[in-house]
């Protein structure tokens, strides 16, 4: 059994081989991200944000980069809030400057 530190861990290890395993279950990423939510407390939920925004900003995969979008969106419902994390609001440009440079889907 692994045991994860972090988000960021857990997610660099579903995105290991992401072609093969999304190719073998169509619903992989789906899965993952289901596996990640299902259990989270809102406020858990919340404090996950900052990583996940890491996250978007460390891809280079434009899918991987949508997968991420995805993640904070599910995360987002399980924190129960319309609240704008502050990191979110701080990494509104970066976020948008990396989308627009990532190239097209």
């Amino acid at each position: 059994m692994i045991i994860y530190t972090s988000l960021k861990e857990v997610m660099n290890d579903k995105f290991t081989n992401w072609q093969k395993k999304l190719q073998d279950n169509e619903w992989y990423f789906h899965d993952c991200r289901k596996e990640i939510t299902c259990n989270l407390t809102p406020s858990t939920a919340y404090d996950l944000i900052p990583e996940i925004i890491d996250l978007i900003l460390e891809q280079i995969e434009v899918f991987l980069i949508t997968e991420c979008f995805q993640l904070l969106l599910d995360v987002y419902r399980a924190a129960n809030t319309t609240e704008n994390h502050p990191y979110l609001l701080k990494n509104m440009i970066n976020i948008s400057f990396h989308v627009e440079t990532a190239g097209e889907y």
